[in-house]
């Protein structure tokens, strides 16, 4: 039908139409307009408000963690401390702890030798060997003691000699046998009585007194483990026959 509108005929490339020149007088022109930055205004989006806070908050995170966990250490610590101190004040009267005894069952005296003059004995500082048992009145516990306790022993109040305690470990009522060696010097020489009780004969001994000091360093424990100390300082009043070779321990008495 001639009413009907035909569809527009298919552009032809080879024949299509090129745009025209531009008039002569103009000519394209580029042109760049610089703005300072200070007046470009932008409103940031929220992620970025989102970004600064998360960037502040971990060094505040972190301080508060820090102090959080340091709190709690010292709150654990605190708490160790008061089981530890509880348990062992348990163990305390539970176990109910006795000092040692101690008993003086022989004391020699090393003289010096007979072939030396009168003029080397002047300068000779005796020596004493004080034999010892301890005791350990403990039916639970053992007993250790420290090595190089303080020891000295005493003439009519006066220090005459020292030496050191040796180590020693015991089981639950054990008794041990110890040896205690103590050494004059030539700062302290003998006095009149011990002079007198050294050179009696034997028939007419002449008997002298010693008075012996311990200071000691007590641990008890069970198997292994130390549960508690103790400082004890052990008086022992000793009275000898005489000085001699065959010196014999009359009585004694520690305490």
């Amino acid at each position: 039908m001639e009413g009907r509108l035909q569809p527009p005929a298919a552009i032809d490339e080879q024949n299509a139409v090129t745009p025209l020149p531009l008039p002569p007088g103009r000519e394209r022109h580029t042109y760049i307009v610089q703005v300072p930055k200070d007046q470009v205004y932008r409103v940031p989006p929220p992620e970025n408000a989102l970004f600064v806070e998360q960037r502040r908050n971990p060094i505040k995170r972190k301080n508060n963690t820090t102090c959080y966990c340091s709190s709690w250490f010292l709150i654990s610590l605190l708490a160790i401390l008061i089981v530890t101190a509880l348990t062992i004040t348990s163990l305390y009267f539970i176990f109910r702890p006795k000092h040692p005894g101690f008993s003086v069952t022989k004391f020699e005296v090393k003289k010096p030798p007979t072939t030396t003059t009168n003029k080397k004995n002047a300068h000779w500082v005796p020596h004493y060997l004080v034999s010892m048992r301890a005791k350990n009145p403990n039916g639970r516990t053992g007993l250790s003691y420290a090595k190089d306790g303080d020891v000295s022993m005493y003439c009519n109040s006066i220090v005459v000699a020292t030496g050191k305690f040796p180590g020693l470990d015991q089981d639950p009522n054990a008794s041990s046998a110890l040896k205690i060696e103590l050494s004059g010097s030539k700062d302290r020489p003998l006095n009149a009585a011990m002079k007198r009780s050294m050179n009696s004969t034997s028939k007419s001994q002449v008997a002298i007194s010693f008075e012996l000091e311990m200071k000691l360093e007590v641990k008890g424990k069970i198997g292994g483990l130390k549960i508690y100390g103790m400082n004890p300082t052990v008086n022992c009043k000793i009275k000898l026959s005489s000085m001699r070779d065959n010196a014999r321990v009359l009585s004694q008495q520690c305490k």
